[in-house]
């Protein structure tokens, strides 16, 4: 059986190549490229490893920023997540890729008898 995403191969990631999970990845490169039906210039970030890129919208561009300086340029070599989440568009909830910064890794101490989550 063909699936549709095998049907309608995409250059770009989407929300479901990440199979509900967080990925941290390297930043490689953002160039801009001819995206949709208006050839509508458009920075793609493209990440060591991977071989598809994420066509950025103001939302990620601006994570990105918050977090690396807003200059795309300097990106390179800079490690962001990725991971999926229900969001608004036209009416409806769609799942959607969203960056943020790499999480630190938690270190737990011992279990607190009065913490509700036992950590």
């Amino acid at each position: 059986m063909t699936t549709v995403d095998e049907a309608f191969p995409s250059n770009w990631l989407k929300a479901a190549d990440l199979n509900n999970r967080t990925v941290k990845v390297t930043i490689d490169k953002v160039v801009f490229e001819e995206i949709g039906q208006n050839n509508d210039k458009k920075p793609v970030m493209y990440f060591e490893k991977v071989k598809k890129g994420l066509v950025l919208n103001k939302t990620n561009a601006t994570a990105v920023a918050s977090v690396h300086g807003g200059q795309m340029d300097g990106w390179s070599g800079k490690e962001i997540e990725l991971f999926s989440m229900m969001v608004p568009f036209q009416g409806q909830n769609v799942a959607a890729i969203r960056v943020r910064a790499v999480a630190e890794p938690v270190v737990a101490g011992p279990a607190d008898p009065n913490d509700p989550l036992g950590i």
